[in-house]
């Protein structure tokens, strides 16, 4: 009976320090892809990010988001859902030169009607970027 008994809690140890595991860490390239939606953050969190910070660490802090790039990683995240804040990145592991305020003076404003290509038309239109076949169907929210 005592064998069962060590047994169990054995079992019952190893089952407990797996499920503590945690989930696996996320890649650069399952954070930063052209198909993942646009990620969302506040203002506070991206002007918490000091300076020195890689962008590696910072895509990580900030989550998830759409890659718009081709051939350089351009990633955009929609800030306060008030401006688009793009951030270019050569090398994931480089370190930026800017502080996380220093970054959010460079964000845009959304533009939601604008016969600009590469304007926004709207948060879930045209893929957030305006082409010239969406201009030319009047594609907008």
């Amino acid at each position: 009976m005592k064998k069962v008994v060590a047994v169990l809690i054995l079992i019952v140890v190893a089952v407990s320090l797996i499920a503590c595991k945690g989930p696996e860490p996320v890649s650069f390239e399952e954070l930063l892809s052209p198909y993942n939606a646009v990620g969302h953050v506040r203002a506070r969190d991206v002007e918490s990010i000091p300076k020195g910070t890689t962008y590696r660490e910072i895509i990580t802090r900030l989550g998830a988001t759409r890659d718009l790039g081709s051939g350089l990683h351009v990633a955009l995240y929609i800030v306060d859902d008030k401006e688009n804040l793009y951030l270019s990145i050569v090398d994931p592991d480089l370190a930026c030169t800017k502080s996380g305020t220093e970054l959010l003076q460079s964000a845009q404003p959304i533009v939601y009607r604008s016969s600009t290509i590469g304007a926004v038309v709207s948060l879930d239109s045209c893929s957030l970027s305006v082409t010239e076949s969406c201009l030319e169907s009047g594609s907008s929210s």
